[in-house]
């Protein structure tokens, strides 16, 4: 799901989504985000405060009942198109 975790959370279906996940990543989130998130994805008050001060591309990986922070870290070439100078010849 590639939505803000408020607008998921704020559908009828989006705690159901949430909870049969079997994978989830929680990327960095606005502070007024954060109350609505922290029950459905069980964070800690560590991992709230992780999540409010992570970097660009940093998040929690959740599965199987563990949680693992992680970076996303792009290839030049996707550096590229990310910039919108396209794909290199």
């Amino acid at each position: 799901v590639r939505r803000y975790g408020g607008e998921v959370l704020g559908r009828p279906e989006g705690v159901p989504m949430i909870a049969t996940s079997a994978i989830q990543i929680v990327m960095k989130q606005a502070p007024q985000a954060m109350p609505r998130l922290a029950e459905p994805f069980r964070l800690t008050p560590a991992e709230q405060s992780w999540l409010l001060n992570a970097q660009h591309g940093e998040g929690l990986l959740v599965a199987r009942g563990k949680r693992v922070p992680f970076q996303v870290i792009a290839t030049d070439e996707e550096a590229r198109l990310i910039a919108g100078k396209g794909v290199a010849a």
